[in-house]
């Protein structure tokens, strides 16, 4: 009867896409209701395909709209010409999101002090982004925009206008096939660890009568694996490169069978 349930859940494999909460505390088996829950888990892994670097550019304390607009675009500009140089491929993109341009007082925080900048004043930013699948060129590229960005990075408490520019954190990702593919690999695997796992219970404690009564959507995951020299350096703002991405399947099912005395 187990396996005979086997191509109707397969059917399912790859159509659950939508993510759902699991716990892994909930108890396995209740002998005395006739209830088991078994959670299958399986992973699937891929070298990283593209880095997404993030810089952002950001003007404060211009006395007009049209000032503080026009400081920010000479950054960016600077910026987007180095991100540019690095489309290599016709998958690469380079992006930039305009942010608000609104008129504000800015605060700044100097250990456990404060200093107001200037009294509604007008800010500006922008967000530049580069995906890229030479993740080889990616020393290169942080160097140039380094060579920009350290003319004007963070904020300075001397000066009142100033534009200033910070790089986020690089990413590392997978193009929505791969990762399409790679769930529904890791999937499989869940759904042989929960059979297994439930083929153990009904041999050892003489399960009768199982019923499957729900299942839950799979959830998935996706996490970078490093080696552990690579592992302390991600840590930092070091972008170093991932030696793997995971993508991990957690499902789970419910089944019902004729209560017992006990299973041990």
């Amino acid at each position: 009867m187990v396996n005979g349930i086997g191509t109707k859940i397969f059917s399912l494999i790859g159509a659950c896409v939508s993510i759902a909460s699991i716990s892994l505390a909930e108890p396995l088996i209740d002998s005395e209701k006739g209830s088991l829950i078994v959670i299958g888990q399986g992973e699937s892994s891929s070298l990283p395909e593209y880095a997404a670097v993030s810089v952002q550019v950001t003007s404060i304390c211009y006395d007009s709209s049209r000032a503080a607009m026009s400081a920010n675009a000479e950054l960016a500009n600077k910026i987007l010409n180095v991100l540019n140089r690095y489309k290599k491929n016709a998958r690469d993109e380079v992006v930039a999101l305009g942010g608000m341009n609104v008129r504000q007082t800015e605060t700044i925080y100097l250990g456990s002090a404060s200093k107001v900048l200037c009294e509604l004043k007008w800010r500006a930013s922008n967000h530049l982004r580069i995906e890229m699948g030479s993740i080889a060129d990616l020393p290169d590229l942080q160097d140039e925009i380094l060579k920009v960005v350290d003319l004007a990075t963070g904020v300075s408490p001397e000066q009142v206008a100033q534009t200033y520019a910070e790089i986020g954190q690089t990413s590392f990702q997978l193009y929505p096939e791969t990762t399409k593919a790679l769930r529904k690999e890791a999937q499989i695997k869940a759904y042989d660890d929960a059979k297994a796992q439930l083929d153990t219970f009904a041999k050892r404690c003489g399960l009768e009568n199982l019923k499957l009564l729900s299942i839950t959507p799979p959830e998935y995951r996706v996490a970078p694996k490093y080696s552990d020299m690579g592992f302390a350096a991600a840590s930092s703002r070091t972008p170093i490169v991932p030696d793997e991405l995971s993508v991990s399947a957690v499902w789970r099912f419910e089944w019902s069978f004729n209560p017992t005395s006990g299973c041990r």
